[in-house]
């Protein structure tokens, strides 16, 4: 069965050549992973004007049962060139296929890893001037990590969407993480794009 495609636009027109190349690119990762349950794309703007500095935003998320979940961000340079947004959907489709066959080799027990060196959250969101952030577990749950539960120390280096490996503990406000460690590594020495 065919996952179910799902595209949203802020401040973004929508493009039938766009929605076909997105279905098309979706349509060769449902082929490659049968259990896609969903793909939802989300394309966006800070401003709808033409400025030179008005970077695309393209967001990927595709699940695959038992509570796995791909989450791939791209953001174009800011030059609101129409060639460059095809551009960053496709390599966003790109990185969701190298993802996709790396957790399905996982799940077919083709590849042995250990427990630290699999993604088990997301960091959601970043407060670098407080020294905290949240990270979204694969059951969709948010949990607070400080800067210090960094075994590697690179809080600096983090963005939204990198994928890690916690260990989780009870706080006196909820459940937080005590260590988390990146398992992404592709994405931990990426520097944050510039708007």
């Amino acid at each position: 069965m065919a996952a179910s495609v799902e595209i949203a636009y802020r401040k973004v027109d929508s493009e039938p050549g766009l929605e076909a190349l997105i279905h098309s690119k979706a349509d060769k990762l449902n082929r490659l992973c049968r259990q896609l349950t969903g793909v939802r794309v989300a394309i966006e703007q800070e401003q709808r004007q033409q400025q030179p500095n008005n970077p695309y935003k393209i967001r990927l998320t595709f699940n695959i049962p038992p509570g796995n979940e791909i989450v791939v961000k791209r953001e174009t340079t800011g030059t609101h060139d129409q060639k460059e947004l095809w551009g960053a959907v496709r390599e966003s489709f790109e990185a969701a296929r190298t993802k996709l066959v790396k957790l399905n080799e996982q799940l077919q027990g083709k590849v042995k890893s250990h427990p630290e060196q699999q993604v088990n959250a997301i960091v959601e969101q970043i407060f670098p001037g407080e020294d905290y952030g949240f990270l979204r577990n694969l059951l969709g749950r948010e949990v607070y990590f400080h800067k210090n539960s960094l075994s590697e120390g690179d809080f600096e280096k983090l963005t939204p969407g990198v994928g890690v490996s916690y260990t989780e503990t009870m706080g006196e406000k909820g459940p937080q993480a005590s260590t988390v460690r990146i398992v992404d590594r592709s994405k931990r020495n990426q520097e944050t794009p510039h708007s």
